[in-house]
């Protein structure tokens, strides 16, 4: 035997152990002997192909294909393998429940007793179903229909009990505060249709009032749009404005302004010294004291000064005009002949005349 042909028979057998693999997992186990049955049903959801078929909590088979019916595509047609030595009588029914509260459902098969003879269904025949709810498929249809009726005469004893006069549970005098509440707002109500019956004309008033405002609001509708819009051109422009130029502008000047105004407290602080110096003095030349204080209280000394000073005065100006009269200049042993000029205002010129 060639290699060849030994590496195809080995292909061969793998491929044929993945393809049953993927049969077995899936639930249809190509080399058991099943029967193969189908239900319609019209909601599926939850159901997956190898879901569990069970009877009674054992299982004896599993889903192998869920398709749409192609007459009807509100029934949907899932398919399923059952083991062959499990006989199911004809009146058997395909109930799909729920597995769990959380999710995944399965076919629960029910019946009373297998069959025998003509009584069983053959492979390939169809099983009558329902789908049941979760509650349903927790406590099957009867007690579920038990349960419905005695939660209801208890919700029922229950309601008629809420709100008793003769009871202090919370609950209870919840419910009395709340018919209170219910009477008091059906006084409310009552006073309200008689307020605004008795008020119908000014209430007519003022919606006509309001329908005039509203009227006047639409006929200058387009003013106010260009309000609107040159406030919006204005908030832009001011937007665009850069302030930040303005405002350090506007602190280098009150930085200016602050070292101007410490120069001038300085040299107020300097005209401050200068005054209390001058009041100082003054106060020192008012006392008597010092050259100048004597100058100015002593009158004697004070009119000889001046005396003294109008003096050398008409000295230096008698100099100026008779300088012969104190420098003696001869040219060639001349005498100078000329005539004395008296000084302006010269006492002894008045004297004279």
């Amino acid at each position: 035997m060639g290699k060849e042909i030994k590496i195809g028979i080995f292909t061969l057998l793998t491929l044929g152990i993945v393809i049953w693999g993927y049969l077995f997992v899936v639930g249809n186990n190509v080399l058991a002997n099943n029967n193969s049955f189908y239900t319609y049903y019209d909601n599926v959801k939850d159901l997956t192909v190898a879901s569990p078929v069970m009877v009674n909590g054992y299982e004896v088979g599993s889903v192998t294909g869920i398709k749409l019916s192609p007459e009807d595509v509100s029934k949907i047609r899932v398919e399923y393998d059952i083991k062959s030595d499990i006989k199911v009588p004809q009146d058997a029914k395909a109930l799909l429940k729920a597995l769990n509260p959380i999710s995944g459902k399965f076919i629960d098969l029910e019946f009373e007793k297998m069959c025998t003879g003509d009584n069983c269904l053959q492979s390939g025949s169809e099983i009558n179903g329902s789908a049941l709810g979760l509650i349903g498929s927790m406590v099957g249809t009867d007690e579920v229909t038990e349960y419905a009726d005695a939660i209801g005469s208890s919700l029922n004893s229950t309601i008629g009990k809420l709100g008793a006069e003769d009871s202090d549970a919370p609950l209870d005098a919840s419910i009395r505060n709340l018919e209170i509440i219910t009477n008091n707002l059906t006084k409310v109500t009552s006073n309200l249709n008689s307020v605004l019956y008795n008020s119908k004309d000014e209430l007519n008033t003022t919606f006509k009032n309001m329908a005039s405002i509203s009227s006047n609001l639409n006929a200058n509708n387009e003013k106010i749009t260009s309000m609107i819009s040159n406030l919006n051109m204005a908030s832009r422009q001011f937007a665009e404005v850069k302030l930040s130029e303005t405002v350090n502008k506007t602190n280098g000047t009150i930085d200016q302004a602050t070292a101007s105004l410490a120069e001038v407290q300085k040299t107020m602080e300097e005209a401050q010294k200068s005054v209390v110096n001058l009041n100082n003095i003054m106060a020192k030349v008012n006392d008597g004291e010092g050259t100048l204080a004597r100058l100015i209280n002593d009158k004697q000394l004070y009119e000889n000064m001046e005396k003294t000073s109008r003096n050398l005065s008409l000295l230096l100006q008698d100099l100026r005009l008779n300088p012969s009269r104190y420098v003696k200049v001869s040219v060639f042993g001349g005498k100078d002949k000329s005539e004395y000029v008296y000084p302006e205002d010269d006492p002894a010129f008045k004297q004279k005349n």
